[in-house]
């Protein structure tokens, strides 16, 4: 018996030793996230994928008996908009559930949600306190009373955790990518502001920082 806890101990070590930190962290959170599975609670994984023109985003539910997933993409969008697009179908999926945990890797979501940025933008007429039209306003004004109605918890998990379902939901944007017959995001609105030019850095004129100079003699 000894000799089997011990071979057993042995083979685990070696397959914690020959995971990488980031998956790792993975299991650690997969181990935290399953902590909220009680009763009808449903894990929703949301994700974006962004490349060569094409963005696409992917949901995946998790729960025992309602597992679905859904996916869509556009041929002319933003990193963005899709990232909420995808976060908008998580809600709508959610209604259909008791409660539900909504997985972000989108820090910006979820602190605007968190310190209630979209609630002032409606207040203030959905407008920012400096009297703009907040970026992807569409979105907002559709995510906003779905967001109230489910009240779903978030988990904010880091972008390098190697997650299973979240990359789940990345490979189900990926293959939405593929689709021959892409829509264009017609609530895109076109970059207003100023690209800033790159300054040249100046060479010193110090001797020492500029090239030397050889003398030759024959």
């Amino acid at each position: 018996e000894a000799q089997v806890w011990l071979k057993d101990n042995l083979k685990n070590s070696s397959e914690k030793k020959a995971l990488t930190p980031n998956e790792r962290l993975g299991k650690r959170i997969e181990r935290d996230l399953k902590r909220h599975r009680v009763g009808d609670t449903a894990l929703i994984y949301t994700n974006h994928y962004a490349m060569y023109g094409k963005y696409g985003w992917g949901v995946k539910i998790d729960h025992p008996d309602k597992s679905k997933k859904h996916a869509g993409a556009f041929k002319k969008s933003s990193a963005s908009r899709v990232s909420l697009y995808a976060f908008l179908e998580g809600l709508k999926s959610a209604r259909g559930f008791t409660n539900t945990v909504i997985v972000v890797e989108n820090d910006y979501i979820v602190n605007a949600l968190r310190k209630g940025w979209p609630m002032a933008w409606r207040d203030n007429n959905w407008n920012t306190w400096k009297g703009r039209s907040p970026i992807n306003v569409d979105l907002w004004q559709q995510i906003l009373p779905l967001f109230e109605e489910v009240d779903p918890l978030l988990e904010l998990i880091p972008v390098h955790a190697s997650v299973t379902l979240i990359k789940e939901a990345k490979l189900l944007a990926m293959e939405a990518c593929k689709s021959k017959d892409l829509r264009i995001d017609r609530g895109l609105q076109p970059f207003k502001g100023k690209f800033k030019k790159k300054r040249r850095r100046k060479r010193s004129k110090h001797p020492l920082n500029s090239k030397p100079t050889y003398s030759f003699s024959i």
